[in-house]
């Protein structure tokens, strides 16, 4: 799923962000409970109401962080009974204890997600399973809290004079709370806060790496799907007046996960419709259809036996089928532009010739970039000693083990203000392993490192992008569900300076920081020469494309450091001079000091300042481009033997 991320222009305020072409549904749903009777359907709208809010919990939980949870039905009986108690005993009534109940949930949330600061996957489902099974046997069995087996009853809630057992009233009460929080919840999608989300999904190490908090985010995800399914879960107290542990075990996690996955995981819409659809069915459908499957119990059968089927025809759910129409509907509209320019050349068929070729063929390759990289490369002549600048990073005798392997062995290097400083070696040599420490993704044995004044040695990951040092990766780590745009976007993270209430209610902080940024990304795209796909998704791209993306994201964040890590690879030689000359021309212009990991040794040689060569985890030299060309250590590590120069 693509995040949302409006040009400045298009940003709206929390009041008018519902776009007037679903102003009739709107009055739609305003208007029909007085159309139809309300036994069932003011009912069954209450149900999809709620039952929407447990599945949204579920959407960003699962569809936008990537944390699987199994212990969302427990959670919601923690909202509902919490606000039972809030009622009885502190008579607080509806409408002021569902947001303390969505707090006692939100809490819960946090509590279940510890776990998944270390672990992901199976393995967080597992636990999330065991957390569900643990309240079911303890919290929600307690007689101080949900009453035991008979659960907990509560007088029909009055606001004022107004009694809430009038299904109509009801309704409008119901929805009005539900569609308040699915509009909070898309504020956050659609800014610093959802691309921090969509980030983690994608991959926790680019996260990391771009100055996102993992855990502060992770853990803000849970907090907010535990208050919107506490909510539900005070929802559905107050509609029925009752509430006990039977409606809250592990089956109904299943559920809300299965039907959640139907609608797409990701998608707002498709949580609602598949919501609104179950509960007509499950109330209303089958009762009046197949009323003896109904009474036999088959219900649950014939409905995981559709998921099935809706799984196996399109696997994206709902979302899905809306997104595959749209690309349908744009391949026809673009043969139809081709048929019509084949019949009627001109103008259109230029046009349409045009559109095919963006269409389908996307480049990095640049005829006159060898030239320009040549240009370049004379400018700055040869290097007969290292630039006389201050050292930015500085590492001193780093070692790293992998149990009895030492990937590094007392490694040292320096990187000054301004320089393009390349590091080399044969495969294994433990290049990569240099650059994740330097980076923080791993910490070192011994030894220690420096980057601008500052000992980083123990430092996060997240603190050294604050720092002001990016990097790219050598199995890239783009998030293909999302535009060019978006993917730099993400980025933005640490130059944008809104707070999580100002994403939640769209405050202007919010809308200036992004229009401020989307501006940012704009200028580096341009810079790199791919403006011209900024609303394209990455998925499917050429791998040179994807490169300059990767580097464009990285450059966004303003670094002082750009960490490169086999930047080239993949690319053929008419790329590679493209990219060379991207580099050079960012450090002429942009001015960040550059850290290289490559291969090609003629991209190394032509656009590095200074070299430090790595053989078997240990410095084997350094010095300037054609000082390691000449050096027959670094000859023989590379080709065995003498006579011969490389680069």
């Amino acid at each position: 799923m693509a995040i949302a991320v409006r040009a400045p222009a298009e940003k709206r305020s929390l009041l008018v962000r519902v776009p007037r072409l679903r102003t009739v549904g709107l009055l739609f749903l305003v208007i029909w409970p007085w159309v139809l009777p309300a036994q069932p359907w003011s009912s069954m709208a209450v149900a999809a109401a709620i039952q929407s809010l447990a599945l949204v919990s579920l959407v960003v939980l699962t569809g936008w962080v990537g944390q699987i949870s199994l212990a969302q039905a427990a959670i919601m009986g923690v909202g509902a009974f919490s606000a039972a108690q809030i009622t009885m005993h502190l008579g607080i009534d509806f409408p002021f204890h569902v947001p303390i109940a969505g707090l006692a949930s939100a809490g819960t949330a946090v509590l279940i997600g510890l776990p998944a600061l270390r672990i992901k996957g199976l393995y967080l489902a597992i636990a999330t399973l065991a957390f569900q099974w643990m309240l079911e046997e303890s919290l929600l069995q307690m007689h101080w809290f949900s009453g035991g087996f008979n659960g907990v009853t509560i007088p029909t809630p009055k606001i004022a004079t107004y009694s809430l057992s009038n299904e109509r009233l009801f309704y409008y009460f119901a929805w009005g709370i539900a569609a308040l929080l699915m509009l909070l919840v898309a504020n956050m999608r659609d800014s610093k806060t959802g691309r921090a989300w969509f980030a983690i999904r994608g991959s926790e190490i680019a996260a990391r790496s771009m100055g996102i908090n993992v855990t502060r985010y992770k853990l803000l995800a849970f907090a907010v799907s535990g208050f919107v399914i506490g909510v539900a879960g005070s929802l559905k107290l107050n509609t029925v007046g009752s509430a006990t542990p039977l409606q809250y075990l592990f089956p109904f996690s299943i559920t809300f996960l299965a039907l959640a996955v139907l609608g797409g995981i990701g998608s707002l819409a498709g949580a609602v419709a598949i919501a609104s659809i179950f509960i007509f069915l499950q109330d209303y459908g089958f009762p009046q259809i197949v009323p003896s499957l109904a009474q036999k119990g088959a219900l649950p059968i014939l409905a995981a036996a559709l998921l099935i089927v809706q799984l196996i025809t399109n696997p994206g759910g709902l979302a899905a089928t809306k997104e595959k129409m749209k690309e349908d509907i744009a391949k026809r509209h673009l043969r139809k532009k081709m048929r019509q320019a084949r019949k009627n050349p001109g103008p259109a068929a230029s046009q349409a010739a045009a559109l095919h070729e963006s269409a389908t063929t996307i480049t990095l390759a640049d005829p006159e970039a060898a030239a320009r990289l040549a240009e370049r490369v004379a400018a700055r002549g040869e290097r007969a000693h290292r630039l006389d600048s201050p050292a930015l990073l500085r590492a001193e005798d780093v070692t790293i083990r992998f149990g009895g392997v030492v990937a590094n062995d007392k490694v040292s290097l320096e990187v000054r203000r301004g320089e393009i400083t390349g590091l080399i070696g044969p495969n294994g040599a433990g290049k990569t392993t240099h650059f994740n420490t330097l980076n923080g993704l791993l910490v070192p044995d011994e030894g220690r490192i420096h980057f601008a004044g500052k000992d980083i040695t123990d430092m996060p990951t997240h603190e050294r992008a604050a720092m002001g040092m990016s990097r790219t990766f050598q199995i890239m780590r783009l998030f293909p569900r999302l535009t060019v745009f978006e993917n730099i976007m993400v980025g933005t993270h640490l130059q944008n300076t809104a707070g999580v209430t100002s994403n939640v209610f769209m405050l202007p902080r919010s809308r200036n920081e992004d229009a401020r940024l989307s501006e940012r990304c704009r200028e580096i795209l341009a810079l790199l020469g791919i403006d011209h796909l900024a609303d394209e998704r990455v998925a499917g791209m050429p791998f040179g494309i994807l490169r300059l993306v990767e580097l464009a994201r990285a450059l966004v964040a303003s670094p002082q450091l750009l960490l490169l890590d086999e930047p080239a690879s993949g690319l053929d030689v008419s790329e590679t001079d493209a990219f060379s000359e991207h580099l050079m021309r960012i450090r002429d212009e942009m001015g960040p000091t550059i850290l290289l990991i490559e291969h090609d040794m003629r991209l190394v040689m032509n656009v590095s300042d200074y070299v430090y060569v790595l053989e078997f985890g240990k410095n084997l030299a350094e010095g300037v481009p054609s000082e390691i060309q000449q050096n027959p250590d670094v000859i023989a590590a590379y080709l065995g033997g003498e006579g011969v120069t490389v680069g």
